[in-house]
This record gives structure tokens, sequence and C-alpha cells, in this order.
């Protein structure tokens, strides 16, 4: 399929070529960002997101291929570029007068797909891809498992999406010791040294994704659990019927899906049962490696590019071959070598030994305070008559005698209740009926009443005489 007939817009990818391409592309991907945490996105609130992001990076767009007025300004500039290349859609009104804009899906798409080049800041993304390969296959087999009915669409696609992405990630994982191995090598003085080991975020996000995965003992087991649920999924119902799927969607035959599918299953069988551990073997290779040349360039830094351990073995041999007076000459001048380029003062906390401590190892005993049974009746008589009782008696008379000071009837009858706290009244009504200090009387009809809360004996309040 035509990826420009999908866009339907010639000049959809014009931002990300022209001159101000670093400047839309970053407007755009703050757009994105700020759309993820409102649930409308108002005209305004772009213009205003837009200026200020511009005035915060000192900003200025310049003219390119869009008809732009010398007096607009940057952020109208840059609306209008937008709408013009499909990344935002037509201003619509909305319920509060306010014009309302989208970024539409296909410039969603292809911003968070550049943006996932660009920045692979997700720690341990690895083993979520095995994570997810292996939760995909569970949830298959179980009961009620929505996966079933559409096994290619549900299984297969996210499996295939997941594996491709675990393969590109181990392949960074790959070229990214190897640019280490790159980097410390041209590590030639012992300050450059430092500021590598202590400042180098790149090294330090490696080895971090890297020893998350090793140390993570489960790893090896929800490998073997993802190769042994792809063996029983190609054995299974489910694989016939995911080729059915794909045969129908695709238009091709039944045999040809078939074997389109097979190879699918095995690649991904061979990758984690084979190619997977083989490169994370080449690159367990690749760390120790790393080890050993970073150990080998702080010896050579340290020692201004001389192998201080060979040096020293030649001066003891030919201390060791010498006369004893020969000897204390050459002891005489290697102690006169040694130069003291610096002297600090030393705290005595830098080396104190601390003590163990001693904990006291009697039982612990937890005191309880509990109250009386007295102490707990009185505050519950106390809370009681504190508390607020929204259908007591005089409540329930005050509701009545306003509802028949506005009505001016006689009485009054169920079939009038329109909430909830209406029906309640009613009901605190018939229970007070008979009271000396209730001041009114609930007759009760046969049958039920239809109100807008229930249905409702039929029932009907009228004053006592």
């Amino acid at each position: 399929m035509d990826v420009f007939e999908i866009l339907r817009n010639e000049k959809f990818f014009s931002p990300l070529t022209g001159v101000n391409k670093r400047v839309y592309f970053e407007c755009i991907s703050e757009l994105i960002e700020y759309s993820k945490s409102t649930p409308v996105l108002y005209e305004s609130n772009v213009r205003d997101t837009l200026e200020l992001y511009l005035i915060n990076k000192q900003y200025h767009v310049e003219n390119d291929d869009t008809e732009f007025s010398y007096d607009d300004r940057d952020s109208i500039k840059i609306i209008r570029k937008f709408r013009e290349c499909g990344w935002l859609s037509k201003p619509e009104l909305g319920r509060n007068g306010e014009y309302i804009t989208n970024i539409t899906s296909n410039c969603r798409r292809i911003i968070d797909f550049l943006n996932r080049i660009s920045n692979r800041k997700n720690d341990a993304s690895i083993s979520n891809r095995i994570l997810s390969m292996y939760e995909i296959l569970q949830s298959t087999y179980r009961e009620n498992s929505v996966r079933k009915d559409r096994p290619y669409s549900s299984v297969i696609v996210p499996l295939m999406d997941d594996e491709a992405e675990l393969k590109n990630e181990v392949l960074d994982l790959r070229d990214n010791i190897s640019i280490i191995l790159n980097q410390i090598t041209e590590i030639n003085d012992l300050s450059s040294m430092g500021n590598y080991l202590l400042g180098d975020q790149f090294l330090e996000k490696f080895f971090n994704d890297y020893f998350y995965m090793k140390n993570n003992g489960l790893i090896p087991s929800i490998l073997k659990g993802i190769a042994d649920q792809l063996r029983r999924f190609k054995n299974d119902f489910l694989f016939e019927k995911a080729v059915h799927e794909y045969s129908e969607r695709m238009q091709v035959g039944f045999d040809e899906s078939k074997d389109l599918l097979t190879k699918y299953i095995d690649e991904m069988y061979y990758y984690i049962t084979i190619e997977y551990p083989e490169n994370m073997e080449a690159i367990d290779e690749s760390i120790n490696k790393y080890y050993r040349l970073a150990n080998m360039r702080i010896r050579l830094v340290t020692s201004n590019g001389l192998n201080i351990q060979s040096t020293i073995d030649a001066i003891l041999t030919k201390v060791k071959e010498s006369e004893n007076i020969d000897k204390q000459k050459i002891l005489d001048e290697l102690h006169n070598c040694v130069n003291i380029n610096s002297q600090k003062y030393i705290s005595r906390k830098s080396y104190q030994k601390k003590k163990r401590q001693v904990y006291d190892a009697q039982t612990a005993e937890i005191i309880i305070n509990d109250l009386t049974d007295e102490e707990k009746a009185a505050i519950t008589h106390e809370l009681m008559e504190n508390s607020v009782n929204p259908y007591s008696v005089e409540r329930t008379n005050s509701y009545f005698d306003v509802l028949f000071k506005e009505s001016m009837l006689p009485f009054v009858k169920s079939k009038y209740i329109k909430s909830k706290e209406e029906a309640l009244m009613f009901a605190s009504a018939f229970i007070y009926s008979g009271e000396n200090e209730f001041d009114y009387i609930v007759e009760l009809d046969e049958g039920y009443e239809e109100t807008a809360v229930a249905d409702i004996t039929n029932m009907m309040v009228r004053r006592k005489e």
C-alpha cells in the first residue's frame, strides 16, 4: 500500500525538510506532549503553548514556501504551516464558543516514531519486550480469552511487533558497547578518564539497562516459557484459526497462508531459543573486554603511557643481579626519584573503624490501653447525642410543614415524589404516624404508585385534626 495515498497530502513531510525543520519538529512534539494533559485542545491553548516555547528557546521562524504575512506572529505561522501539511485539523467551534483543533493521527504516529528512534530512554526495555511476549501467550490460553476470537490479529501480530523491537534493542545494546569501547581507547590522560567515568550519561544508562536485565533471574525461565508456548500454539487449533483469518484478510490461499504463518512462528522460536542467547553472550564478552580495556587504560594514563609493572620488574631484576655495593647505589637513586606532588590531611573519621552496635536483646512487649465498658458507653452516647439524624421527627415535621404551605392542599400523595430524599421523608412519616410528637397521619391505599424514584405504596399524608 502506498504511504502517500494514505497520507493524502503531498506536503506532509515538508516541515521536516525546510529551513525551519528543527523548530517545526520541536514545536509539534511540544504540542503532542501538551495534548496528553488536556481533554480538549483549544486554538488559544495551541497558540499560547507555541509562543511560550518559542520565547524560552529563543527560536525564530524564517520564511519558507508557506505564504506568510510579515506582521504575523511566529505561532500563527507555525499553526498555518501545520494545517497546510495536514498535521493539524481544521478548527471546529466548541460548546463554549472557542475554536477546537486536533493533532491528526498520522502526525502523532510519525512524530512518536521519530521520537522513539532519537530518545531511547526506557530503562530495561529489553526485559519489558520479553515480558510482553510472555503475557500475550499466557493470556491466550486463559478461560474466555478474547484473543482466541482473532488469533492472528491479537496474538501473532503483537508477538511479531515485540520480537522486532526486541531485535532492534539487542542490536542497539551491541552497538552501544562497541561505542563505549571506542571511547575508552581514545582517552589519553587521567583528567579525561575521570570526566568520562563520572559524567558520561550514555555509559551510565547502558550499564543500568544491562545490569537490570542480567540481575533479573526470571528472564531465562520466561524465555523458556515463551518457547514452550510457541510450540503449543503452532500445534493448536488456534493456529488453524489464525491461518483462516489471515487468508480471508489478505485474500490468499489457505496453504500459502499456513506456510507463511509457520515461517513466522519458526522464526520467532529460533530467535528466542538460539539467536537471542548468542547475542547476549556476545554482549557479555564485550562487557568483559570493556573492563579489561578500562583497567589497562587507567594504568597507562596514571603512568604517562609507561607500563609501570614491566619497568619495576626490570629494575628489581637488575637489583637482584647486582653486587651489594651497586644495590645500595641503585636504591638511593630510586629513593630520590620519588616526589610528593600534593599532601592532604586525612581526618580520623576517614579510617576510623566503627564498632558493632549491640542492641538490647530483651523481649519487647506491646502495651494496649483499652477502654472500659463504661467509657465506651459514654463515648457512644456522646456520639449519638451530637450526630444529626436527617430523618428525625423534627426534620420530618418541618419538611411536611413547608410542603403543605407551598402546595396549599389538605393532603399530599406519594405520587408527587420526585427524588430519593422525598421518598425517605414519606417513609419516615409512615414510621412516625401515630406518634404524639408527629403532627401528621399517614393513610395507605391499595396498589403501588410509579414515581421518578421507584414504585412506592400509595399513601396519603394529612394533618391531624
